[in-house]
């Protein structure tokens, strides 16, 4: 098997020169950009787009059949101004259709090699792919890894069609969902500009900030404005990474109704953006977590699956060290090798590699990717983790005892099926939002698959967490579980979420992964536990009532409490 390993810095990132600032908010008295769009309906996920750099007799038809998939093509000239063709970007984006996940860039000649190197240097978030004629880009930057292919003496419809083959998942989640937001005018209504719903309006009647506080220390790369009926003419943003204070990252004029724009790295506990008048709809910050930065970039290829991952390992240990696995849910799965580790998605991994963890839990974590068209269940994915996990333990000085799985929705499950197929492997497992869950993408519905086998996982110290009123994974399939278990003589630890409490902190009940992987008790229940000296099987234990309402539930837990605990 081959593994390849880059490391990933914010730092370098953020140092861009005076130079390619320059070149990135220029704008020169002609434009040579040539913007062509395919007929008819964008698809759900939107159009791919494709920025073409320099002067060709070659023309990429948007509607091409050789490049797979119709898709927007933007045409810049070689003596275009760098700064003048992200707008154009920006432009696209906001006025039509555009995917995350497949936004690509090719280069037809040295002048524009400098143009899409400018943009990429500045915009890191920008491309999920890049075609050059000569000169260098790096294979990871902050955003994880890219498709790079050389073009010299290719046709630009072949070049093209190469990018396309590979996607990556939503560049960044939301960093800010229903984070805490104070208005200068009108606070009482400041949360309708963040609450998800384009329905809803926050209006403006005077130049006004939107001041909005980060759980944690994030890396803002992009955000997006919605507008109402009356949109802002002008609006700035701004990071701080003390609260106090504040640095100018983007200003942009408003024209339609949204702007979508990518901006420079910049390290922010807290966002203000400024607006001088008018009605948002919705407001959102894209980044990743600070402490993504620690993680390397690498990658496992085995026999049958290759799998991007990132790795923590502490600078600094004594004695082998215990491996803490985490798997991602649906929405993370790609190649970038960064989105499972974003914001609201990735706390399940950098917890472990937190200053908070590292005083008296130290620990190597592994976070792999899984692509689009994958499940972690997938037998080939299931045999690659446990290759992966064996290797990690020889290779990096990691304790084969102290071996802990966590993961999120069908991260949730994959770890139980892993744990069927590979009984001896996890001295401990943290599902969260999920276990047994609906399928996704295909195959047996998951309920066949994971609480028939209860008795192959049963041995396993579990500490399920979840919220009642769960929207996407239903609660009442977990407790399916948790009481077959309890049928084994098993004692799982059982954390549930009363309704509404998770809804006070996410767009989907489904997100308890923000309240469970901020629970202080999480570290030190999982570092306890020893595959050399598991608790040993008792009696079994009666069920959990599996008709049990949320008032119910409710009565059960202390006042003010935002979870009921069975042990």
């Amino acid at each position: 098997m081959i593994h390849r390993t880059f490391r990933g810095s914010f730092m370098a990132v953020l140092m861009v020169t005076a130079l390619v600032a320059s070149a990135c908010t220029s704008t020169p008295e002609s434009s040579g950009v040539d913007l062509r769009v395919p007929e008819g309906e964008a698809p759900e996920d939107g159009w791919p787009l494709i920025l073409v750099a320099g002067d060709t007799d070659e023309e990429l038809s948007p509607e091409s059949d050789e490049i797979g998939s119709p898709a927007v093509v933007l045409q810049v000239s070689a003596d275009s101004d760098a700064g003048e063709v992200s707008e154009a970007v920006f432009d696209a984006r906001a006025e039509n259709s555009i995917s995350d996940t497949q936004v690509y860039a090719i280069a037809m000649s040295d002048d524009a090699d400098s143009i899409v190197g400018a943009i990429d240097e500045h915009y890191p978030a920008m491309f999920a792919g890049i075609g050059l004629t000569s000169g260098e880009v790096s294979d990871a930057n902050a955003v994880g890894l890219r498709t790079h292919v050389a073009t010299q003496d290719r046709d630009v419809t072949d070049v093209a069609d190469e990018l396309m083959q590979g996607q990556r998942a939503d560049v960044f989640d939301a960093a800010i969902l229903k984070a805490e937001i104070i208005a200068s005018t009108n606070p009482d209504d400041a949360a309708l500009a963040t609450d998800g719903d384009t329905e809803t309006v926050f209006a403006a009647t005077e130049p006004t900030t939107l001041t909005i506080d980060l759980d944690r220390p994030t890396v803002v790369h992009r955000w997006s404005l919605t507008f109402g009926s009356d949109s802002p003419s002008h609006v700035t943003l701004e990071t701080s990474e003390d609260g106090e204070q504040w640095q100018e990252i983007d200003v942009a004029d408003v024209e339609g109704n949204r702007l979508d724009r990518y901006v420079s790295p910049s390290q922010a506990s807290a966002v203000r953006v400024t607006v001088d008048k008018g009605e948002v709809a919705d407001l959102n910050v894209f980044g990743q977590l600070s402490d993504e930065s620690l993680f390397t970039y690498e990658e496992y290829v085995g026999e049958n699956v290759s799998l991007p991952y990132r790795l923590y390992v502490p600078e600094s240990s004594e004695g082998p060290l215990p491996v803490v696995l985490f798997l991602h849910g649906s929405g993370e799965r790609g190649t970038d090798a960064a989105q499972h580790l974003g914001a609201t998605k990735g706390e399940g991994a950098v917890r472990w590699a937190s200053e908070s963890e590292e005083g008296g839990n130290q620990a190597i974590v592994v976070a792999p990717q899984i692509p689009q068209d994958k499940l972690w269940r997938d037998p080939d994915v299931m045999e690659g983790l446990a290759e992966l996990m064996d290797e990690i333990v020889a290779a990096r000085g990691g304790d084969a005892d102290r071996v802990y799985g966590t993961g999120l929705s069908i991260g949730a499950e994959g770890l139980l099926n892993v744990s069927i197929l590979y009984p001896d492997l996890f001295a401990a497992l943290i599902p969260v939002a999920g276990g047994p869950n609906n399928p996704v993408g295909g195959g047996p519905t998951v309920i066949d698959t994971v609480v028939p086998y209860v008795e192959q996982y049963a041995h396993i110290p579990m500490w399920e967490l979840q919220a009642y009123d769960d929207d996407i994974r239903p609660f009442e399939k977990t407790l399916a579980m948790i009481n077959a278990l309890r049928g084994e003589g098993a004692s799982p630890r059982l954390t549930v979420y009363l309704p509404d409490v998770i809804s006070d902190v996410a767009s989907s009940t489904h997100s308890s992964w923000l309240l469970a992987y901020d629970d202080p008790r999480l570290g030190d229940w999982m570092f306890a536990q020893n595959r050399a000296d598991r608790p040993a099987l008792g009696e079994p234990v009666d069920p959990i009532d599996p008709d049990m309402t949320g008032e119910e539930l409710e009565e059960l837990a202390d006042p003010d409490s935002l979870y009921y605990e069975f042990e």
